[in-house]
């Protein structure tokens, strides 16, 4: 688990600001507040979502199938005989753990080693082990299968040994469970055990929602790592994927090389409250080509004027004339977004409290599928939620409220 502090640290969360005529937001709220304030995470990096292989040479990796390390784990989990409720409510409290990046490397605050420190106090891997006993018995593990502590196949073998031995509780409860909800809380209270319960339940179980949309069936999804199949089509015809010829410039809001950097008037950090700069720093990117746009020189060039607890939606076509582009304000109908992708835009889009996020969000919608029925995102926060979404989805339960187009 993630060290728990007493003391709160106050996160501002990345909102969708609604402005409307008179550019008067609407009240703010904290993305995902509850989590980052029960954990002490400063940061993550989405950046490696954890799409490439594992170290060669692992005593199990070969048992092993999926493209990315949320596959391989969902895979794992459902090989052991968890039904897929199960499986997703351990992985919901994993993703919560390290941060949204899945990454068996994380180490608590703002590093990644492939070696855990042994200390008793210094959270590691994908179940922040903390007490020095369990810290202990993972290393061992690893020293016995003759691998790094950040080996992924290990740490999922020693989630398994302890939940059939002095977490057996977990086991217990989490096999009763028949919905999404009581397996992420078996996993949260005799597991995992952070300080803050019920808003960790609720952000947990979020993430175990998605992760059963995305794998309720077993088949292992290869969305979400770039793949050339991502849209079917190449760009300026259905949209953008992540990596390839076809690559849109991604960034993760919580990179280290700007997301402790301060934002707007009220001085956040762009970690914290930065998903709308930082959406639209990718859209920019993407389009003139220039890498030199970044969330770090939107935030310091328009933040003190267009952000106070989240991103002004008065800044979308300011930014569009400044670096030679149009935007579009495209409403709240999903039907243009077609028309946009295939003209070689991207498109913003505005999500309230839903599937996506506990609080508000920008994420960009870049692809859809060949027979326009599915929607692909790049989201700044989290990039498990690549998509692909209907329409409805997108709606409800995702909650999208508005959208704006960027083209040349």
């Amino acid at each position: 688990m993630m060290k728990k502090y007493l003391t709160s640290i106050k996160l501002y969360g990345c909102l969708a600001l609604m402005i409307i005529s008179s550019l008067v937001p609407l009240q703010a709220f904290a993305y995902d507040q509850g989590f980052f304030a029960a954990n002490d995470i400063l940061f993550y990096n989405p950046d490696d979502t954890g799409c490439g292989s594992t170290s060669a040479g692992l005593s199990s990796d070969a048992t092993l199938t999926g493209s990315n390390n949320p596959q391989k784990a969902f895979n794992y989990f459902m090989s052991k005989g968890l039904t897929a409720i199960q499986t997703v409510g351990i992985m919901g409290n994993i993703e919560s753990e390290t941060a949204g990046t899945f990454r068996p490397d994380i180490v608590q605050g703002m590093t990644y080693s492939d070696v855990m420190k042994i200390d008793g106090v210094t959270g590691y891997g994908l179940s922040q082990w903390t007490s020095l006993d369990r810290q202990e018995g993972l290393h061992a593990l690893a020293q016995k299968n003759g691998v790094k502590d950040s080996d992924l196949a290990t740490q999922l073998d020693y989630i398994w040994q302890e939940l059939n031995g002095s977490f057996s509780r977990a086991m217990s409860e989490l096999k009763k469970a028949d919905n999404v909800s009581d397996a992420t809380s078996a996993i949260l209270n005799f597991y995992e055990m952070p300080a803050e319960r019920v808003k960790n339940l609720e952000v947990r179980t979020t993430y175990a929602d998605q992760f059963l949309a995305k794998f309720g069936n077993g088949a292992v999804d290869n969305i979400g790592c770039g793949n050339s199949d991502t849209t079917g089509n190449t760009a300026g015809q259905y949209g953008w994927d992540l990596t390839g010829p076809h690559a849109m410039t991604y960034y993760s809001q919580c990179d280290p090389a700007w997301g402790s950097e301060p934002y707007g008037k009220g001085k956040t950090s762009i970690c914290s409250s930065g998903c709308g700069i930082t959406s639209i720093a990718m859209a920019v990117a993407t389009l003139t080509g220039n890498s030199k746009i970044t969330p770090a020189t939107l935030a310091a060039r328009y933040g003190d004027e267009y952000h106070t607890d989240g991103t002004s939606w008065a800044v979308f076509p300011v930014v569009a004339q400044d670096y030679g582009l149009k935007e579009q304000d495209m409403g709240t109908t999903l039907g243009g977004v077609a028309a946009m992708l295939e003209r070689g835009g991207l498109v913003i889009g505005s999500f309230n409290t839903g599937a996506f996020t506990t609080e508000g969000h920008f994420m960009v919608i870049r692809a859809i599928s060949a027979d326009g029925s599915k929607f692909y995102i790049a989201d700044p926060y989290n990039n498990i939620h690549s998509g692909p979404y209907t329409a409805d989805y997108l709606y409800s339960p995702g909650n999208l409220v508005h959208l704006w187009g960027y083209y040349k």
